[in-house]
């Protein structure tokens, strides 16, 4: 490896470790939002509306590949938990909310889901990637951070969501 190789992978590490260490963690506070829903009817939702639930916190946006396959699979199991304290909140991070409206009627996702035009909450939370999602506890406190979807992720997301619903503080 030469010089330059080294150079520009040493930066490279350096930069990973920097952006994975702001990154809002396991056993901290997620932060409060106040933003609008994606519904057009005006109102807003803040994450502290949610608290005494489990809430699995979901950071999306409708060019977002993975995304496409997450949404409906997370929307199954906020029904399949419709009786429980938990809920599925997404924000979406597309510059125009309307484009976020027609992916969630297009996959047919109701549960409920704020825009961020700004990307504010994107920063604030230290997002590294898409989807990242958090697993809030019902005093606010982030259990659980998952980066990406794939095949088979909703059956690890279901036990982390069952053990925090079942621990119930």
């Amino acid at each position: 490896m030469n010089r330059f190789t080294a150079l520009c992978l040493t930066s490279l590490m350096s930069l990973c470790w920097s952006l994975s260490a702001s990154a809002l963690q396991a056993g901290e506070p997620g932060f409060d939002f106040n933003l609008p829903s994606l519904s057009r009817d005006g109102s807003h939702q803040r994450l502290s509306d949610f608290r005494g639930k489990v809430v699995y916190l979901d950071f999306w946006a409708s060019w977002c590949g993975p995304c496409r396959k997450s949404l409906p699979q997370l929307a199954h199991l906020q029904q399949q938990l419709s009786d429980q304290a938990f809920v599925v909140l997404g924000v979406n991070l597309d510059d125009d909310p309307a484009l976020g409206r027609r992916f969630l009627d297009e996959l047919g996702v109701s549960f409920p889901n704020v825009s961020d035009t700004s990307g504010s909450s994107y920063d604030t939370f230290g997002l590294v990637g898409m989807p990242t999602s958090y697993l809030i506890d019902q005093q606010g406190m982030v259990r659980w951070v998952h980066q990406g979807f794939a095949d088979g992720d909703i059956a690890v997301i279901r036990q982390h969501v069952d053990a925090l619903l079942q621990s119930n503080p």
